[in-house]
């Protein structure tokens, strides 16, 4: 029996080609007719209308996204941009903002008084991440609630990467201050493909080496910028009480427009959803 889309042989009994896929029962009565022209005109129909199902077929296969499809773009690396659009969009809307950063930052906070708790802040930093992308991109509302419980799927490689990332960052600052935090500010765009794009945990470390590999410049200038902006504060914060203050007010302020950077970095970067 040959197969009239693809003309390969198959055996007598086949019901589908084992070359192209197709059907033969209904194909195979129609080619014994005698008459060419009744032959033909199903035939081109058949493979008219099928021909979208093959190309489609790819899509229907395709397997799970992985890190490797996730690699850093080849683009430079503006941290003046990012923040200057990430204050402008914290000007817009300083109130939730800074809610929605003192409740988690809270959360943070208490959860750290116990080694056991403090295994918990990289689920609600998840939850986090997963409503300032539905706030940047979507203009959904910064729901406190969600954010303590639409992270925990992605709990351990959160963890996973957070716990590998300050491993590395550690021994980077050893040499310089300036390595570890562009280890942080690496690892802190994979947690964004983590969320965001699904990535598992080993993809996500990957993904953060190529990006320091490709952009180590870019990347130290950006921590250059972060270390000017931090350093008047942290001096500041040595100040019993009014210090104390000073730190706290920046931190409030300083870290939804730092995670919002982040993610005008990581749109440009690795690509938006």
């Amino acid at each position: 029996m040959f197969c009239p889309y693809c003309g390969n042989e198959n055996p007598d009994d086949a019901k589908f080609c084992e070359h192209c896929g197709e059907k033969l029962g209904v194909a195979e009565q129609t080619t014994p007719e005698p008459e060419p022209m009744p032959k033909e005109e199903p035939v081109a129909d058949t493979i008219s209308t099928e021909e979208i199902p093959k190309e489609e077929m790819p899509l229907r296969t395709e397997q799970p996204p992985s890190g490797g499809d996730f690699m850093p773009r080849d683009v430079p690396i503006d941290g003046v941009k990012w923040l200057k659009e990430a204050w402008e969009i914290f000007q817009a809307d300083v109130a939730q903002l800074i809610i929605i950063s003192l409740v988690f930052g809270a959360a943070c906070f208490v959860l750290g008084l116990t080694i056991i708790g403090s295994f918990a802040t990289p689920g609600i930093y998840a939850g986090y991440l997963i409503v300032m992308i539905g706030y940047l991109r979507n203009k959904e509302k910064l729901d406190i609630g969600k954010m303590f419980s639409c992270g925990w799927e992605y709990f351990v490689d959160m963890l996973l990467l957070a716990i590998v990332g300050g491993i590395i960052a550690s021994i980077a600052s050893i040499f310089l201050v300036i390595p570890g935090i562009m280890v942080i500010i690496a690892f802190g765009m994979s947690s964004f493909l983590i969320v965001d794009k699904k990535v598992k945990f080993g993809d996500g470390i990957n993904a953060a080496f190529a990006l320091i590999s490709k952009q180590i410049s870019g990347l130290f200038m950006f921590a250059l910028i972060l270390i000017a902006i931090c350093i008047v504060p942290a001096i500041l914060g040595m100040i019993p009480v009014l210090g104390w203050l000073i730190g706290i007010a920046f931190a409030l302020v300083f870290s939804p427009v730092l995670v919002i950077a982040y993610y005008k970095g990581y749109q440009e970067i690795y690509g938006d959803g």
